[in-house]
């Protein structure tokens, strides 16, 4: 006799084993915000998502320049001592958390997520980056994309 499992159509959660040194340093950026925030403070939301989108892109910019400027292989965080990538990890896993939070596991796709502005400019989500990028170069305000930035 074998125990009952209800697993059919959940993820495969034990993919995590497969790159142990990535969940390491995973963990290690969300232990470094529990000390510098509070434990668990990410979880208090009300943060945009341009803002988590932005953090990960310093990182990976971060990043790029150290393996480009100096031929090495990974670069750490001044203040952290934690791996760039690995905060840009973390600020992607957050901003794929946040906004899977009311949507139904599936992998059928959508043009709108439950609870959030449909993108408007144009309905192509790399066409309203573009012409947001475009203005904040011009200075002009980020109040008009509200809504047309949840990607």
């Amino acid at each position: 006799m074998t125990a009952k499992r209800y697993n059919e159509g959940k993820p495969e959660m034990w993919y995590w084993m497969m790159w142990p040194k990535a969940a390491e340093a995973f963990a290690r950026v969300c232990e470094y915000d529990g000390r510098k925030y509070d434990e668990l403070n990410f979880t208090k939301g009300g943060k945009p998502d341009k803002e988590y989108l932005s953090a990960a892109i310093r990182h990976l910019l971060a990043h790029m320049c150290y393996v480009l400027t100096r031929n090495g292989r990974l670069a750490y965080d001044d203040e952290s001592k934690c791996l760039h990538l690995a905060h840009a990890m973390w600020n992607i896993m957050m901003l794929i958390d946040y906004n899977m939070k009311d949507m139904k596991p599936t992998v059928e796709s959508s043009d709108t997520v439950p609870g959030r502005a449909p993108l408007t400019a144009k309905g192509d989500s790399m066409v309203v980056l573009t012409s947001y990028l475009a203005d904040q170069r011009e200075g002009k305000q980020q109040e008009q994309y509200d809504g047309d930035l949840s990607l």
